[in-house]
């Protein structure tokens, strides 16, 4: 006699309160490790709040929902390569205090070559994670990448596969970011940040696009190369950030001006010696040349990062090094206070062996070494 299993069924409503019970106002789906899927539901109200997103892009956050996923992931990546790469530096990306909860860590307030650097990261960051999603099936607005075939790719490849969709990333990128500048300021000062900071968001996209590689791959019968399939890939992101801590190393100054009846940002004149160029009344002179959209720009030079302000942490307590010739000097990064030293014991594993079958033992040892802390 067979016996038959019952199977009791959820109530769908049941579903629905276990599902809204997870979720608070605003919270980070990808830190709670949600699919992307759950948020087309809608069973979060006002879930663009808290995120400190401007009107516009609180309107496109209602309408994208499913991509804000994405783009905080994108966020996040772009804040932890900016920490990675200057990690040496006076300024290691540190954000002010008050800033420190918002989607988008930036140096608020200001137009200095760090600030060009977080808008920069931030939107190679975007597109990024948005590319990689709708590869990997997480987004139902996008799939693979429809690229058209390269003119230079060899006859006999066939073209195909399912490459990362940087034109989808790009394309709401773009719409994403441009949202959030205020594109009716009146003041010049925000006409000209507005510019900036849209100029560095394209710095970082471009950047994006030049480091993705073609990935060809072999197919057939027992290890054979019968036939090869291309498709297009990003790199590590690593590599994009390495890419813009170049050009975060060779930024140039510029200031707004009018040609044609558009506002453009023009290079500012230097001097043999590296000082600005500037006029009988104190304004910086133009070279009248147009930053390439490869260069990343900046408006006013960059604050001393070396004391503790309202704005940034300081340099005091940072460990150093006492290699002068090393980064993370205390030399340069204690700007001239000295430095401690300081004991510090650490455990690790240490002795590892192989027993059989199958267990790896090891010791625990205790190290002591010394580290330098600026004063």
């Amino acid at each position: 006699m067979r016996v038959r299993r019952r199977v009791r069924q959820v109530p769908l409503m049941l579903c629905v309160m276990i599902l809204t019970s997870f979720f608070q106002v605003g919270q980070s789906v990808w830190s709670l490790s949600i699919p992307h899927q759950v948020y087309i539901v809608g069973t979060v109200s006002h879930f663009c709040n808290g995120m400190d997103l401007t009107p516009r892009q609180s309107t496109w956050c209602e309408e994208n929902r499913e991509l804000m996923a994405s783009i905080r992931y994108g966020a996040n990546l772009a804040v932890k390569q900016c920490q990675y790469q200057f990690q040496y530096r006076q300024w290691n990306c540190s954000v002010p205090e008050r800033d420190s909860n918002t989607l988008f860590r930036r140096i608020t307030g200001k137009g200095t070559k760090e600030a060009a650097f977080t808008y920069a990261i931030s939107s190679a960051g975007v597109v990024y994670s948005i590319a990689r999603s709708c590869v990997e099936g997480n987004l139902s607005a996008c799939g693979c990448s429809r690229e058209r075939r390269p003119k230079d790719l060899k006859s006999e490849f066939q073209w195909g596969g399912c490459g990362d969709n940087i034109e989808e990333g790009v394309r709401f990128t773009k719409q994403f970011m441009i949202a959030g500048e205020d594109n009716k300021a009146k003041e010049t000062r925000k006409q000209e940040r507005t510019l900036m900071n849209l100029h560095n968001n394209e710095v970082g996209i471009q950047v994006v696009k030049e480091k993705s590689n073609i990935i060809c791959k072999c197919h057939g019968m027992s290890g054979s190369c019968n036939m090869k399939t291309c498709q297009r890939e990003l790199p590590e992101f690593r590599v994009i950030g390495d890419a813009l801590h170049m050009k975060y190393d060779n930024a140039v100054r510029v200031k707004m001006q009018m040609k044609d009846a558009l506002n453009i940002l023009n290079i500012v004149k230097k001097k043999r010696n590296g000082e600005y160029r500037r006029d009988n009344g104190g304004k910086l002179r133009s070279t009248h040349k147009k930053a390439s959209i490869n260069t990343m720009v900046y408006l006013k030079d960059s604050p001393d990062y070396c004391f503790k302000t309202h704005d940034f942490p300081g340099t005091q307590g940072r460990i150093c090094s006492t290699d002068a010739f090393v980064a993370n000097s205390c030399t340069e990064l204690c700007c001239g206070r000295g430095y401690r030293s300081i004991q510090v014991v650490t455990r690790q594993r240490c002795k590892c062996k192989f027993h059989w079958c199958c267990e790896i033992r090891c010791k625990e040892c205790e190290n002591e070494e010394t580290k330098n802390m600026c004063r």
